[in-house]
C-alpha cells in the first residue's frame, strides 16, 4: 500500500504515518492524502478548512467511487486510514457512503473510438491537448498524471463548493466532469500503449 499527499509518497506507510500526515493536513486546496492499493482502489481525503474532511472511496473503476454522507473529523479520518491499511472492514461501516456520479469510462470508450477514425497526427493531438488540461506534456507517466488528476479533482470537487452560489456549483460539476472524462481516456490510452 501507499500513502501520497500532493508533496509526498510513503511506500508501505504504518499507522504513526497516517496520523502525522491527516495532523498535517491543513485546509489548503492542494492538501488531500490518498491510501491506495492500486491505481483505480484507494481511500481518500481533503481538509476543507472549517466544514471538516471529506472522505472518499474507489474500488476498482470511475463508477465505484463513493463519498461519505457527511464531513467527518481529523480523527475519524485518522481511524478510517488505519483501518483501511489494516485490510479492517470498519473503515466501510463506520459511516453511510453515497456514489457520486464521475462518469469517464462510457465517454472515454467513445473518445478513443472517435480517435480511432482519426489520423495519427490528430489523435496525437487529442492526446497532448488532454494532458494540458492536466497541466502535463507528452510523455508524462501514469503516475504523473495520476498526482496531477487528484489534486485537481480535490481541489475543484462539488462538495468544496457548496457553500457558494448555483453558478459556481455547476462550473464546479462541469469542472470535474471534464477532469473524470479526460482522465479516464487518458489511462485508457496510456495502457494501449
Amino acid at each position: 500500500m501507499k500513502l501520497e499527499t500532493n508533496d509526498e509518497t510513503i511506500e508501505s506507510p504504518s499507522p504513526d504515518d497516517i496520523e502525522a500526515i491527516v495532523a498535517s493536513l491543513g485546509g489548503t486546496q492542494n492538501d488531500f492524502a490518498i491510501l491506495q492499493k492500486n491505481e483505480w482502489t484507494y481511500l481518500q481525503t481533503a481538509n476543507q478548512k472549517n466544514l471538516g474532511y471529506i472522505l472518499e472511496y474507489q474500488e476498482g473503476s470511475l463508477q465505484r467511487h463513493y463519498q461519505t454522507a457527511s464531513n467527518l473529523t481529523a480523527d475519524q479520518v485518522k481511524q478510517a486510514f488505519i483501518w483501511y491499511l489494516q485490510g479492517d472492514k470498519r473503515w466501510l461501516s463506520a459511516f453511510i457512503w453515497t456514489r457520486i456520479e464521475l462518469g469517464g469510462e462510457t465517454e472515454a470508450n467513445s473518445q478513443r473510438e472517435e480517435n480511432a477514425e482519426k489520423s495519427p497526427s490528430e489523435a496525437e493531438l487529442t492526446i497532448i491537448e488532454a494532458l494540458q488540461i492536466f497541466g502535463l506534456k507528452q510523455g508524462a507517466t501514469k503516475e504523473q498524471l495520476q498526482r496531477q488528476y487528484r489534486a485537481m479533482i480535490t481541489k475543484c470537487h462539488p462538495d468544496r463548493v457548496n457553500h457558494l452560489d448555483s453558478e459556481f456549483q455547476k462550473l464546479a460539476e462541469e469542472k470535474t466532469k471534464l477532469l473524470n472524462e479526460t482522465y479516464g481516456l487518458l489511462v485508457k490510452m496510456m495502457s494501449m500503449q
